[in-house]
């Protein structure tokens, strides 16, 4: 079996291009049949030396990111099977659906002082008196990030 295929190659980020994005598409879901490793590809590049670099979830001892590379995974042989490719596996998959419920979000200083704003702005408007406390706002914040997290991933 093809581990990687034109069309693959054609959705693949480029690493380091979704540093940024909390929770990305996995593009490739590579298995081994008598395991339960699975590998979850959600950037990838060629090297100098044409092996593809990949990054995304490992899931074997241990759910974690990390980098690896397609030869390693053509390389592997356990009683005369390699590694697969799920092939139904599909595009409408995010990484936080197999890597748990820890969700993590970065929120800049500059984005944050903006939903300060925000909140304390709609708060006057509201006509509940002057400005709140700031540890309400931050925690209404919060919710409606986890609430939007919550809608957004499958």
């Amino acid at each position: 079996m093809k581990l990687l295929t034109a069309e693959i190659i054609k959705r693949l980020p480029k690493l380091y291009s979704q540093e940024e994005v909390s929770n990305p598409k996995i593009i490739v879901k590579y298995f081994h049949p008598l395991s339960s490793w699975t590998w979850y590809v959600t950037e990838g590049e060629k090297q100098e030396d044409g092996n593809w670099l990949f990054f995304g979830l490992v899931d074997g001892h241990e759910k974690e990111l990390g980098y690896f590379k397609l030869k390693e995974l053509e390389e592997v042989k356990v009683r005369g099977l390699g590694i697969e490719r799920d092939m139904f596996f599909g595009y409408a998959h995010k990484l936080n659906e197999f890597r748990g419920t820890d969700i993590k979000i970065r929120i800049q200083d500059k984005e944050w002082e903006g939903l300060l704003q925000v909140a304390t702005w709609r708060d006057k408007e509201t006509k509940r008196g002057d400005l709140v406390d700031i540890t309400i706002i931050r925690e209404e914040i919060r919710k409606a990030i986890e609430d939007y997290i919550m809608e957004n991933t499958p």
